[in-house]
């Protein structure tokens, strides 16, 4: 990755939090459905 280009920098910024709480939600819903469901 480029870090020296600041609009690349700031997306990478961006992007990883977004990833944390996607890979950290998926399971939380697979979850919830599992009750909902059966």
């Amino acid at each position: 990755m480029v870090q020296n280009d600041s609009e690349l920098t700031s997306l990478t910024s961006i992007q990883a939090p977004l990833v944390n709480v996607e890979i950290r939600g998926v399971p939380a819903l697979k979850f919830l459905g599992d009750i909902i469901w059966k």
